[in-house]
């Protein structure tokens, strides 16, 4: 089972950049983020963590719930 984190952010490009500064800096091995706009939307954010425990991914989402335009953050699941 692979755990990835979804998002929602306010103000698209500058969230993204800061969300992956924050996990690189607290030493999270981010694999992949993917990000997608609608128009008159907030973003939707993707970001997936190698090795990623629910007690890590846990974590992630305690340092994400700290960045100012980051909301609706999920912890999901994938089979």
């Amino acid at each position: 089972m692979e755990r990835f984190l979804q998002a929602k952010a306010d103000h698209g490009v500058d969230t993204l950049l800061k969300v992956v500064g924050v996990l690189r800096r607290k030493e999270f091995m981010v694999s992949d983020v993917k990000m997608t706009s609608p128009p008159n939307a907030c973003s939707h954010l993707e970001i997936r963590l190698e090795n990623a425990s629910e007690l890590s991914c846990n974590r992630a989402v305690a340092h994400l719930e700290k960045i100012v335009g980051v909301r609706d953050i999920v912890l999901m699941e994938e089979c």
